[in-house]
């Protein structure tokens, strides 16, 4: 008799704690369902006052793209004459020249390169590259403070062909204002369209003067040793239409 008591109030305190629980869990689930909805616009909030979050979702993973043979990897912010910036640690942006300035230009020599705690603005010559008789500016991308120039390309500027966008970097700036320099360039989808406009470009200003298969490999891609089937008139041309008379962002 007792046991059954003692089974009978297991039974009653069991259903006591379920009568309890079910409310309970349904009003957890039910503020849930309201939080994400209110998550969701503060979301959408965040992304557009944050820049560093618009960055992060515009910069997707991936290989290095190619256009007409030309290397451009997603997350690299491309200035119109063809230098670039990529923001690395702490607010920190390193900036070079991209692949199809140094193709166009041949093995670099040698370079001439800003001082640290030197000044540039951007789209202003900071650096400049000499190949065989040849040189180009390269446009500052971003404006700011050089915190460091690159010490391996002034042993070897030939870096800045075989890795224009890893280790042959030219400078590492701390930016005047990040967000309002980003804003005037390039990246991602914008970017690789943008360089697909270069190479029909360079496609039409070099046809009339060389054979395509001078410039050209099998499936449209430009040849490895472009530079050397650019005369002298033509590079003049290129230097000025792509690199020299571009201020402006990309």
């Amino acid at each position: 008799m007792k046991e059954q008591i003692r089974r009978g109030i297991r039974i009653v305190i069991i259903m006591a704690l379920l009568a309890a629980l079910i409310p309970a869990v349904a009003a957890l689930v039910f503020s849930i369902r309201y939080l994400v909805f209110a998550l969701i616009p503060l979301g959408v909030a965040l992304f557009f006052l944050v820049p560093a979050l618009r960055r992060f979702f515009a910069e997707p993973a991936g290989a290095v793209c190619l256009a007409g043979g030309f290397r451009l990897p997603p997350g690299f912010y491309v200035h119109a004459g063809h230098g670039w910036a990529r923001v690395s640690g702490r607010g920190k942006v390193l900036v070079g020249a991209d692949d199809f300035m140094q193709r166009l230009l041949g093995p670099v020599e040698s370079i001439a390169v800003p001082r640290a705690g030197d000044k540039i603005k951007q789209g202003e010559e900071f650096a400049r590259l000499r190949s065989a008789g040849r040189s180009v500016g390269v446009r500052a991308p971003i404006a700011g403070m050089v915190e460091a120039v690159n010490p391996k390309i002034d042993r070897d500027p030939n870096l800045i062909n075989r890795e224009p966008f890893g280790e042959g970097w030219i400078a590492r700036v701390t930016p005047e204002n990040l967000d309002a320099g980003l804003a005037g360039l390039a990246v991602s989808g914008k970017a690789f369209d943008w360089m697909r406009g270069e190479v029909e470009k360079l496609r039409t200003m070099l046809s009339p003067h060389s054979a395509p298969s001078q410039v050209l490999q099998d499936g449209g891609e430009f040849v490895d040793n472009l530079h050397e089937n650019v005369d002298d008139e033509q590079w003049e041309r290129i230097r000025r239409s792509f690199f020299e008379n571009r201020g402006e962002g990309a």
